[in-house]
């Protein structure tokens, strides 16, 4: 996703048509690090392979998993955890998309019922990326049930065999 081009689209729907799919994807536009155009790449930090740039002009997006409707501008979110709804009555479970999620996104639809408010996990890799104590073991794409193991084993929490 060309993050710049998407937040210049003015709809919903050129919005959506900004996304890119990988059967027209054509040569990827990241750049060399190093290069002049460095500042929209993705760079890694020496060391653990965890991002230098987590404002990168072009992103990247796949995953499968059951959400509510939401808006999507692909970037991070870097205010605090994600709100993709707000309920709209007192008494009730009905939940809309929360515009102020990401306000120059655009609304994707969910395929989650309306009164779930959050999206529920997947079973699909996760990409995991760490810098202090244990980033050895998180620098990469994971089995998302590995992450828990990684985690105990980090902790000296995990068992011997």
């Amino acid at each position: 996703v060309d993050t710049q081009y998407l937040n210049a689209q003015d709809t919903d729907r050129e919005k959506r048509s900004a996304v890119g799919t990988y059967a027209e994807s054509g040569l990827s536009q990241y750049v060399v690090p190093g290069s002049a155009q460095d500042t929209s790449s993705l760079q890694m930090s020496e060391g653990a392979a965890f991002p230098a740039n987590w404002d990168p002009r072009y992103t990247l997006f796949s995953g499968v998993s059951a959400n509510p409707d939401r808006r999507e501008n692909y970037q991070v979110h870097k205010s605090g955890p994600r709100v993709p709804t707000i309920n709209t009555t007192a008494d009730e479970d009905d939940y809309i998309v929360n515009y102020k999620d990401a306000v120059t996104g655009f609304v994707s639809n969910g395929t989650l019922p309306v009164d779930a408010a959050q999206g529920v996990h997947s079973l699909t890799d996760v990409p995991v990326f760490a810098q202090g104590p244990c980033q050895e073991m998180f620098g990469g794409v994971y089995n998302n049930i590995d992450v828990f193991f990684n985690m105990a084993a980090c902790l000296g929490l995990a068992r011997s065999r």
